[in-house]
C-alpha cells in the first residue's frame, strides 16, 4: 500500500502528531477512497466506459466517472433503476481516462502534442448504437447517452494533484466523490486510488492554509468541517474563472458533510496538522508564503483557461456536435452542421457563428459537473 504521509511543499509545524499516526491516517485515507470509488454504478455507465476503452491504442490505467451523478443521491419515493439520473439523456456524463503514458493517448500527432503541453485533451462522445439498442430495446422514445471524455497521463494527473501545482482543476475536482468505472486490474485500481489520495491531501492542505471567515482552532463540529470545504471550493472557482452562484460550493457538500469531514480529518492527520481534534496554527510566514503561491495560481488560472479554450478549437473532436446539442437542449432549436464544419471546426467557425447569431442563448450556468456516450473515436466521420 502506498505511503500517503507526504508533507506539503510549505513548512508545517505538526501538532504533536507521531509519524505512526500520520502513516495510519494516510493508510485510512487510502482505504476510504478505495472503498468510495468502487461503489456500484449503473450497468449503462460500465458499458459506456467499456466502449470508451476499446478505441484506445493501449488499455488505460483507469476510467473515472465524476460530477453530480457520482455524488450520492438523496433517497426519495422515485428512487430505483427507473429513476436513475445516470440514464437521463438530457445531460452529459463526465469521464476522465487515465493512461500510462503518451503512447496511450488518442488522436493525431498534433493532438498528442497538445495533450503533453496542456493536458487534458477533451472529446465529445455519444453512446454506440449497439449499446443504445441493447439498453433501450422496445422503447421508441429513448435517446442515446452523451459524455465529455477527458484524457490525461498518470504523470500529468499526479503533477496537477500536488500543492505546488498552478492548476487547481484536477485536485479540486477529484477531492470530490467519483467512481472508478473501469480498470484493467487491481494493481491499476490501486494506482488510481493513490492519485486520488494526492488530490484529497492537496485539497486538505489548501483548506488548512487559506484563511476562512472564522478560523476555528478547536474541537470541530460538522458545521466547522463544511466551512473549510466551502471556503476552499469558493477559492478554486475564482482561480478557474468559473461563474458559479454564491451557494455552489455549499451545494457540493449537501448531504455529504460527514464524508467531507472524515476525509479532511484523515488528510490533516496524515499531513501532521491535526491531533486529538485540534488543528495546528499556521505560522504567519507559512501562511504568507502560501498566499503568495495562491496569487500565482489565480494569475495562472487566466492563462490556463484561455489557453485551453484556444486548444479546444484544434483538439475537441466532436465539439461542433456538442455545442449544437447544447443549443438544442436550451432553446429547442435544431441547427444542422456540415461535414466541413465538423471536420474543420476552426475554419468553419465564422460560418457557424453567423448562422447562430440570432439564437437566444441561455446565459445561466448549467453546472460545472455535468451528466452522458461513441464507440469510434469521437468526431470520426
Amino acid at each position: 500500500m502506498p505511503d500517503h504521509s507526504t508533507k506539503p511543499p510549505f513548512e508545517t509545524k505538526p501538532f504533536n502528531t507521531s509519524l505512526d499516526a500520520q502513516v495510519a491516517a494516510g493508510a485510512g485515507l487510502y482505504e476510504e477512497i478505495s472503498r468510495e470509488i468502487t461503489q456500484p454504478v449503473p450497468p449503462a455507465l460500465k458499458a459506456f466506459a467499456q466502449g470508451i476503452v476499446e478505441v484506445f491504442p493501449k488499455p488505460p490505467v483507469g476510467v473515472l466517472f465524476y460530477g453530480s451523478l457520482a455524488r450520492p443521491q438523496a433517497p426519495g419515493p422515485s428512487a430505483g433503476a427507473a429513476a436513475d439520473p445516470a440514464l437521463d439523456p438530457s445531460g452529459v456524463l463526465d469521464f476522465y481516462v487515465v493512461v500510462e503514458s503518451t503512447d496511450g493517448l488518442l488522436g493525431s500527432a498534433l493532438e498528442r502534442k497538445a495533450a503533453r503541453v496542456l493536458p487534458p485533451n477533451v472529446y465529445y462522445w455519444e453512446e454506440p448504437h449497439s449499446a443504445f439498442e441493447a439498453r433501450t430495446f422496445g422503447n421508441p422514445a429513448a435517446q442515446p447517452l452523451r459524455a465529455k471524455v477527458a484524457v490525461i497521463t498518470v504523470d500529468d494527473f499526479r503533477a496537477r494533484c500536488r500543492p505546488s501545482s498552478l492548476d487547481t482543476t484536477l485536485w479540486a475536482r477529484f477531492s470530490q466523490p467519483c467512481r472508478l468505472v473501469w480498470a484493467p486490474s487491481e494493481t491499476a485500481a490501486a494506482s488510481v486510488a493513490s492519485l486520488l489520495c494526492e488530490a484529497v491531501l492537496t485539497a486538505a492542505w489548501w483548506a488548512f492554509i487559506l484563511p476562512t471567515p472564522s478560523q476555528a482552532q478547536q474541537w470541530f463540529s460538522a458545521q466547522d468541517w463544511a466551512a473549510f470545504w466551502r471556503n476552499l471550493y469558493a477559492h478554486t472557482y475564482k482561480a478557474e474563472l468559473r461563474v458559479e452562484g454564491a451557494d455552489r460550493s455549499a451545494s457540493l457538500l449537501a448531504g455529504q458533510v460527514g464524508r467531507y469531514g472524515h476525509m479532511l480529518l484523515l488528510a490533516w492527520m496524515a499531513l501532521g496538522l491535526l491531533h486529538e481534534g485540534k488543528l495546528s496554527t499556521p505560522a504567519p510566514e507559512q501562511r504568507q508564503a502560501a498566499l503568495e503561491q495562491w496569487g500565482h495560481i489565480m494569475r495562472a488560472g487566466k492563462v490556463l483557461n484561455g489557453s485551453r479554450l484556444l486548444k479546444a478549437l484544434f483538439t475537441f473532436r466532436g465539439g461542433v456536435d456538442y455545442i449544437l446539442w447544447k443549443i438544442h437542449r436550451h432553446t429547442g432549436q435544431v441547427i444542422p452542421a456540415s461535414d466541413f464544419e465538423r471536420n474543420h471546426p476552426l475554419l468553419g467557425l465564422p460560418r457557424l457563428l453567423w448562422r447562430l447569431r440570432h439564437i437566444p442563448f441561455m446565459h445561466k450556468n448549467t453546472g460545472a459537473q455535468g451528466h452522458g456516450g461513441q464507440k469510434t473515436p469521437p468526431g470520426a466521420n
